[in-house]
């Protein structure tokens, strides 16, 4: 089983109004949604960042469950030394999504919500409303087909994803490019008011198979406003049979390291 955080990175699960959606917007979906398995763990991924010059790697392990009743996402942060030990949780229900964060140094877990999703997701050039994105839990979100369009050489869907005007980056308009062939999504472009403030872009070089799922196993995402940039790296990808539900806890996801308390 292999995975971008199989996402951004595989093939998001681009949720929405159902009953307004398309023919056209219905088969897109379903055809990323296959890319996404019920549940995975990646033993190993690593996000390099460098910003004016200096260059910091966050690594660990992610895990990722979904079902028609809830999705959730966890992250257990081994590197670096000052992160060791902190994790990241997105739970997504049909009444809501939550997203935690447990800092080790502080030993405290805290809810993002509202002006804190524009923050840098553990320093990189990632926000975490680009996580929230990415992982394709957007399910308040509207979808809007574009014309199609040609990148890195192929066909490309191409859509656009507005988010509800409750949240602090409602502005914010996300363009994706899709690889027609296997619906994996590899261009991401978040603008504001006409002016691109964050791309996401990987390369058909990089895709790869797996038990008939598409995913990219590399990419990188830049932030123009800070001037920041990070490339996510994918290692080994494993199965789920060996993952206690405690990842998922929202009490519990922080004592979980790898699986143990």
């Amino acid at each position: 089983m292999r995975l971008w955080i199989r996402v951004l990175l595989m093939g998001l699960c681009v949720a929405g109004p159902a009953g307004a959606a398309s023919q056209d917007e219905a088969a897109l979906r379903a055809c990323m949604q296959a890319n996404v398995p019920a549940a995975v763990r990646v033993n190993r991924f690593e996000m390099t960042t460098v910003t004016d010059g200096v260059s910091e790697t966050l690594g660990g392990t992610l895990y990722m469950h979904g079902n028609d009743e809830r999705r959730a996402l966890t992250l257990q942060i081994d590197q670096p030394s000052h992160l060791d030990g902190s994790a990241f949780l997105f739970l997504e229900r049909k009444q809501g999504e939550q997203m935690f964060v447990y800092l080790s140094a502080m030993n405290r877990v805290r809810q993002i919500n509202g002006a804190a999703m524009d923050g840098q997701f553990f320093g990189s050039a990632l926000r975490y409303s680009d996580i929230r994105q990415a992982f394709g839990m957007v399910g308040g979100s509207t979808m809007q087909m574009l014309p199609d369009a040609q990148y890195d050489g192929a066909l490309a869907r191409a859509v656009r994803l507005k988010l509800p005007p409750e949240e602090a980056s409602a502005d914010d308009d996300s363009t994706l490019l899709i690889d027609a062939a296997h619906c994996v999504p590899l261009r991401l472009q978040v603008e504001r008011k006409g002016t691109v403030l964050r791309e996401f872009s990987g390369l058909h070089a990089d895709l790869a198979e797996d038990e008939g799922r598409w995913y990219l196993r590399r990419g990188r995402m830049r932030d123009h406003e800070r001037k920041a940039e990070t490339e996510i790296v994918l290692g080994e990808l494993r199965g789920f049979d060996d993952i206690p539900m405690i990842v998922f806890s929202r009490g519990e996801f922080h004592r979980a390291r790898f699986g143990k308390k």
